[in-house]
């Protein structure tokens, strides 16, 4: 409950790259961290915090930063489990290494803020409305062109901007998309500035990895 090192496997040696038991053997959870955590949390002040929830909670899970003899850092899930040995209470203590997992999801962060930007400067409108009618997505452009900025129109449906004739006409265009599927092009009419302009769209169902609308 210190914070120091009793026994590990032979994984734990191998991913902390010690040679053998004994140059981890009573080394401190602290000793094998950098001095900060991501969060910028100092890791002997956090280190203390986690080890109590544990003791307190029975298990406790949650990411930390570690440190391998060569000094190099890597981002592992932990999972501290109370137990008691002897009458005296003990931290076990599991770490997975989860560099490739951050690695992928650094990558598709990237991958979506460049298609953002790409959205974001396309010289067209692009918009996104879910299943029952609320706006989801929207590019500056589009945002120009209503006048508003995407924060005030998020979740409202077409009848906020547009006559109830016109809204209707797209929200029948949409239910037209969604039960055909496919590309559909429509003449629809979209206020620009305040006025009503005919703008020539194209339409297609976006779906999510399971494969929802």
């Amino acid at each position: 409950r210190r914070g120091i090192c009793t026994d590990a496997n032979v994984a734990a040696i191998k991913i902390f790259g010690f040679n053998d038991l004994a140059k981890l053997h009573r080394i401190r959870a602290t000793d094998i961290s950098p001095i900060l955590q991501s969060d910028g949390q100092s890791t002997t002040i956090k280190a203390q915090v986690m080890l109590e929830t544990a003791l307190a909670n029975g298990v406790h899970r949650f990411e930390w930063l570690h440190k391998r003899a060569d000094g190099t850092i890597f981002p592992a899930e932990l999972t501290l489990s109370a137990v008691t040995l002897s009458g005296e209470p003990m931290l076990y203590a599991v770490v997975r290494d989860i560099s490739d997992r951050k690695q992928a999801e650094e990558a598709l962060l990237t991958q979506q803020a460049l298609l953002l930007d790409i959205v974001d400067n396309a010289p067209s409108l692009i918009y996104v409305y879910d299943t029952e009618g609320r706006l989801r997505l929207c590019n500056r452009l589009f945002e120009q062109t209503a006048g508003f900025k995407f924060q005030e129109m998020e979740g409202s449906t077409r009848e906020k901007h547009l006559p109830v004739g016109e809204a209707s006409t797209l929200r029948n265009n949409d239910k037209k998309v969604l039960s055909k599927g496919g590309i559909f092009r429509f003449e629809d009419q979209i206020l620009k500035h305040g006025k009503l302009r005919t703008y020539l769209t194209t339409k297609c169902v976006l779906r999510g990895t399971e494969g929802k609308a």
